[in-house]
């Protein structure tokens, strides 16, 4: 089946784990190439060498660049979309897979959860977007893919916060 993601360009942020982390392998799987962006260089550099490994064995596989990158600080941001850009020659797709949770009740819940919260689920979504949207008018179809968990969506006992920052 194709859904049209041959050598489009995708900026995927929280993509070294869970849910991201599938989206990646998958839109790799698609043809997609993919800006993997994450603040563990560890992670994202291995999950880059995997995806680039299989399209050693697959070559409708997409290729994989990753950027460290702090998506809480303006500055980073800016960098880690230009970079994103750059590597593949523009962005057609920017998807936020990232989400920061707490699994507490409120009595539990500091003021550096709520800011770590905010800074991830909130602040980082909207700084990444309003550098992308630059990239995205070049494209013809291009496309902004915010995941919220159900959790996040509705927000469950212990999840009231995630649920208001997302």
């Amino acid at each position: 089946m194709n859904f049209g993601l041959s050598e489009k360009t995708v900026l995927l942020t929280g993509a070294t784990s869970g849910l991201g982390r599938a989206i990646a392998i998958q839109l790799a799987e698609l043809g997609a190439n993919i800006t993997l962006v994450d603040k563990n260089e560890d992670r994202v550099q291995r999950l880059a060498t995997e995806i680039m490994d299989q399209r050693e064995v697959r070559e409708e596989y997409g290729r994989a660049a990753a950027i460290v990158s702090d998506i809480t600080k303006p500055h980073h941001v800016k960098e880690a979309v230009r970079k994103s850009a750059e590597v593949f020659g523009g962005i057609d797709i920017y998807i936020d897979a990232l989400i920061a949770a707490n699994e507490c009740s409120i009595e539990n819940e500091n003021l550096e959860d709520l800011d770590r919260m905010i800074d991830v689920n909130l602040k980082a979504p909207f700084l990444i977007t309003n550098e992308v949207v630059k990239f995205l008018k070049e494209r013809r179809r291009s496309r902004i893919l915010y995941i919220i968990p159900d959790y996040a969506a509705w927000g469950g006992e212990g999840e009231s916060i995630v649920a208001a920052t997302r």
